[in-house]
């Protein structure tokens, strides 16, 4: 994994190491690594280490994590869990309490077929749980890989709920 972040760019390489730290990887043995090592990249490695978390469930949740940081907008609070009069709602992957959003990554797994029980089922609680969600009062976004692509998009729907630089 060390290697491999060495070798990528620096989203590629968030990507990895937040996998990686998600999957038990010991994050003070790659700092030593990346303090000790005579790798080129290793202030590279370090940089990425450094902004890397275990919190982020998916390489799209990491790219949004690194596209939200290039856009210059606030860090948001991940895996922030909410609640409402009838309990434990959900957790989402990005909140941004003083603007009362709430940012969700879509990728395609989740209604796809990978994944047990029906598409159709898994969308509709998801409908269900977003309803939920905004019955609590934050704006919810959601983005795909193709606004990641071109951060502009990400940039556009974040701003118009209110997440600005």
């Amino acid at each position: 994994m060390f290697d491999l972040a060495a070798a990528l760019p620096f989203r590629d390489a968030v990507v990895v190491l937040d996998a990686g730290l998600r999957a038990g990887a010991n994050r003070r043995f790659l700092q030593h690594l990346a303090g000790a090592s005579g790798y080129r990249a290793v202030r590279r490695v370090a940089r990425a280490l450094e902004f890397a978390t275990p919190l982020a469930e998916s390489p799209g949740e990491s790219l949004s994590r690194v596209v939200i940081h290039e856009l210059g907008l606030p860090a948001p609070i991940l895996q922030q869990e909410f609640r409402d009069g009838r309990g434990f709602i959900g957790r989402v992957d990005f909140w941004w309490p003083e603007q009362q959003v709430i940012g969700e990554f879509d990728g395609a797994i989740k209604y796809g077929t990978r994944l047990p029980g029906a598409p159709e089922d898994r969308l509709w609680q998801e409908k269900l749980r977003e309803d939920r969600l905004r019955g609590v009062n934050p704006k919810v976004v959601r983005w795909v890989w193709d606004d990641l692509k071109v951060p502009q998009r990400l940039a556009a729907l974040l701003a118009a709920a209110g997440v600005r630089a």
